[in-house]
């Protein structure tokens, strides 16, 4: 016997179980056609069929791991593309909500009319609502800016950026209903927390010198924020600030 013939009975021999293992699940899979057909049938003799559905966020990603409830029954999880399935369901309106990590909360009535019914739902992002409120805030609507802020907030009342926009929002010079005592009791709270960020320390600055009138108050937080990052701008101003109240500069 040849070389050629000894690799093709090597070969033939290799796939043997394998093809017995393809036989054997191609059975079981006609099995469960035949099971999930059977099924089918079932529901439509009864009157209920399945639920289809798809849930994106507002990047057009799917969501995955969203909770989905049907009036108060959580009913369902979504996959990691976003997709889920409501099963035994029957015509009607239905309360649906549903929930997901850093997302805001959906809730909304549905109408399902037949079993070719596919829902496409959609949930906002921290990141989506902080677009908005960006987009708000430079069209100087301030009423919308805070809801779409209080929204985002309502998600991640910790998060940083969302808790200096507020401060932000209320300190806008252009508003008429400018703020800036309750902008300050913001700022102070996220010094209180740990939050040591320069954009904090100049925004103090800023109401210290214009708004209280406290020069030293206000050169005290342009030190603070040039120790975590230069700025030749910051130092000039706190260098003007110390030459007025005749404070030797600090070289450190």
């Amino acid at each position: 016997m040849n070389c050629v013939n000894r690799q093709e009975i090597s070969m033939r021999s290799l796939y043997r179980p394998f093809i017995r293992r393809l036989t054997v699940c191609m059975a079981l899979l006609v099995l469960l056609i035949t099971l999930v057909s059977c099924a089918g049938l079932k529901a439509r003799a009864d009157g209920t069929f399945p639920l289809y559905g798809m849930i994106y966020d507002d990047r057009g990603r799917g969501v995955s791991d969203a909770e989905l409830y049907l009036g108060d029954d959580l009913v369902a999880f979504s996959d990691f593309n976003g997709r889920f399935v409501f099963n035994n369901i029957l015509p009607g309106e239905y309360s649906l909500k549903a929930a997901a990590v850093g997302l805001e909360k959906l809730e909304q009535t549905i109408n399902v009319a037949d079993s070719g019914s596919v829902l496409y739902l959609h949930m906002v992002s921290v990141e989506g609502l902080y677009v908005d409120f960006l987009v708000a805030l430079q069209a100087g609507q301030w009423q919308a800016a805070g809801a779409t802020l209080q929204r985002a907030l309502a998600i991640d009342p910790e998060a940083f950026v969302l808790r200096y926009a507020e401060a932000a929002l209320l300190y806008t010079a252009l508003r008429p209903d400018r703020d800036w005592q309750r902008a300050e009791v913001l700022l102070e709270a996220l010094l209180a927390d740990g939050v040591h960020e320069s954009a904090v320390y100049l925004m103090l600055a800023d109401i210290a010198q214009y708004d209280r009138a406290d020069e030293a108050a206000a050169a005290a937080y342009l030190a603070s924020c040039l120790k975590l990052e230069y700025s030749a701008d910051v130092a000039a101003r706190l260098a003007s600030l110390n030459a007025a109240a005749g404070t030797p500069l600090d070289d450190e």
